[in-house]
């Protein structure tokens, strides 16, 4: 049964990773914070995002005109997912690895290697995690001062594409 959950799981999370969702960070000439959100659409006129929904709100979509954006920043979501897919594939198998060659070497009679074991792999598993997030988090800035709406909306699909 254990296996058919993490089968499932695992299938759940490779197929999330698949679809174009991009991660966008909007700064407007008025504010000196950037508002996070996921890209929906844009056109030569408005740039559209929407937020993540939670347990407690629901998604909520902002318009942006154009020419009201000063900077804006993208990152692609699903290869960010895969990298820490991957980081958590490898450090798992890195962290059983290391947990069989403890098994192994220890006596029976060795309690403090057994309580190890599962620390070992644990904190192998984070490790690639955390890999796989710091190698794919980086964002792509595009920097829209000084251009016209039509100029920003052909950038970010460029970049798109």
């Amino acid at each position: 049964m254990k296996t058919l959950i993490l089968i499932f799981l695992g299938f759940t999370l490779f197929f999330d990773c698949f679809g174009q969702k991009y991660e966008v960070w909007v700064k407007t000439s008025g504010s000196n914070t950037n508002v996070k959100a996921n890209f929906r659409f844009s056109n030569d006129s408005i740039l559209m995002v929407y937020s993540n929904a939670s347990l407690l709100s629901t998604s909520k979509e902002k318009c942006f005109q154009w020419d009201d954006v000063s900077a804006l920043e993208i990152r692609n979501k699903n290869k960010h997912l895969i990298g820490q897919l991957l980081g958590f594939g490898v450090g798992l198998t890195a962290g059983l690895i290391v947990s069989s060659s403890l098994k192994k070497s220890a006596d029976d009679k060795n309690w403090g290697t057994a309580f190890l074991l599962p620390f070992v792999t644990g904190s192998l598993t984070g490790v690639g995690i955390l890999a796989g997030h710091l190698f794919t988090c980086g964002k792509i800035v595009i920097p829209l001062n000084g251009k016209k709406a039509n100029e920003k909306n052909r950038l970010l699909r460029n970049i798109i594409k």
